[in-house]
């Protein structure tokens, strides 16, 4: 190899040594080059390491991709050694900070994310799991909140408009999907149902019935044809 000798100190000589067995130069120093002076490795130039005088740069010009491996558990981009900005971690999850504080995790099952999603458009085609009492929020007041409290689900209004359903058809289903609680067909009829069963429905002149009416548990309206000339009186 080369031996570069320290005229005052012969033990801080430096050397470029050529390493026979892992076909590589081995230098006993650093090396340091000046402000856009790069590195380059590949045939065309493909992979540039270098300082701009302002910023430094990992540049891939070739063809193919730009990959980072690692034979430990992580690879890490930290602001110095103290602040961690990224984190991937072998064969587990990826992580993103803000200001050292861990706010994005990839999972076995999708992504967690700690505080606030503050987005222009986001389309899924996977499910959004939301825990007890963490709330899909609207509105810049949050005037429109869907939650689930752990034992019950909200959809709750909180602002100074109206809360607004719109559609063709308006169907108040069981859990299953199976029994109908309220429908309303457009340009149509709104519904009631007890049980599966219509009782009350709206019609072009007025309401229709099915079965008994009862009025305050005082007056009944059976379903059976009354007398001729009967009526209904009180004092």
């Amino acid at each position: 190899g080369i031996t570069i000798q320290d005229a005052v100190d012969s033990s801080t000589d430096a050397t470029i040594l050529w390493n026979a067995t892992n076909d590589e130069f081995d230098f006993s120093h650093g090396i340091t080059l000046p402000d856009s002076k790069k590195i380059t490795l590949g045939t065309g130039s493909d992979l540039q390491i270098f300082h701009d005088g302002s910023n430094s740069r990992i540049k891939d010009e070739g063809t193919g991709n730009l990959s980072i491996s690692t034979n430990g558990n992580e690879v890490e981009i930290n602001k110095g050694t103290s602040e961690y900005m990224i984190r991937a971690i072998t064969d587990g999850a990826v992580k993103l900070y803000y200001d050292n504080s861990l706010k994005i995790e990839t999972t076995s099952t999708g992504v967690d994310v700690t505080g606030v999603i503050t987005t222009d458009g986001l389309t899924t085609s996977a499910d959004i799991n939301f825990g007890d009492n963490d709330k899909a929020v609207f509105g810049t007041g949050n005037d429109l909140q869907i939650y689930h409290d752990g034992s019950n689900s909200y959809i709750r209004d909180l602002g100074t408009g109206n809360l607004r359903i719109d559609a063709t058809d308006f169907y108040i289903r069981n859990s299953a999907g199976t029994e109908l609680k309220i429908g309303a067909v457009d340009d149509g009829a709104v519904n009631l149902y007890y049980d599966g069963s219509k009782k009350f429905e709206t019609t072009s002149t007025g309401v229709k019935t099915t079965g008994t009416v009862n009025v305050n548990n005082a007056y009944t309206l059976p379903t059976s044809d009354g007398t001729s000339g009967q009526v209904l009186q009180t004092d």
